[in-house]
């Protein structure tokens, strides 16, 4: 079953059958890595289907099926399922992370659930994309896991909600107190990433009084 996306993205559900273990995955992974056309793929042991994504500009499905067909596994299209249809990417804000062990964690351990395809935790942003098959898993049901892993989020719609609210309050609050306010400069020192900045920013901003932090 295909699906053409965004930028002539194709995907293919396969089924994959000989593999034993996780390194028949890794050397399938690595093999196909090799191809031109971003190659993608996800494979699921325990039933042998996986997901595949790829550029047809730069190579066709069965090439990359013959690959694999190469390294001793029998592989084949699965043209008898809907699962491609119901894919959906959602974008998540989350806090709390700090480093690359932080979203190292978070698309580890995301990609163990059945059903999640593809994570990609952006430690500048703190976005964490999720493709996900919505007839396994639900948005909720990934917003909880992400929350057992000791992170708090927004979704993206949330977030903008969020913002404009606080615009308008701030907006609102200048325009009241505006002649009242007073500035003050501080010199912090132990800061050692954006992370550090956003924590001090989220913490005075919950504070009485404050209305604005640079």
């Amino acid at each position: 079953m295909e699906k053409t996306k965004e930028f002539d993205i194709k995907i293919y559900w396969l089924q994959i059958d000989g593999l034993s273990c996780h390194s028949c995955i890794d050397t399938i992974k690595k093999n196909l890595s090799e191809l031109p056309g971003s190659v993608n793929i996800e494979i699921y042991l325990e039933d042998g289907k996986a997901f595949l994504e790829f550029d047809p500009q730069f190579i066709r499905i069965d090439r990359i099926i013959e690959r694999i067909e190469e390294l001793g596994f029998d592989c084949r299209l699965l043209d008898d399922v809907d699962d491609a249809e119901s894919n959906t990417t959602i974008t998540i804000f989350v806090e709390g992370m700090t480093c690359k062990s932080c979203t190292d964690n978070i698309e580890t351990n995301l990609m163990k659930i059945n059903g999640i395809h593809k994570v990609k935790a952006d430690l500048m942003t703190k976005q964490v994309t999720i493709t996900y098959q919505s007839s396994l898993i639900t948005k909720d049901e990934i917003l909880e896991r992400i929350e057992c892993l000791g992170f708090e989020y927004q979704t993206e719609s949330n977030k903008q909600i969020a913002d404009e609210i606080i615009n308008i309050e701030m907006e609102s609050t200048l325009d009241n107190k505006g002649k009242n306010l007073n500035k003050c400069f501080i010199t912090i020192t132990g800061m050692t990433c954006s992370s550090c900045v956003a924590k001090i920013e989220r913490n005075l901003s919950k504070i009485t009084g404050i209305h604005g932090i640079l």
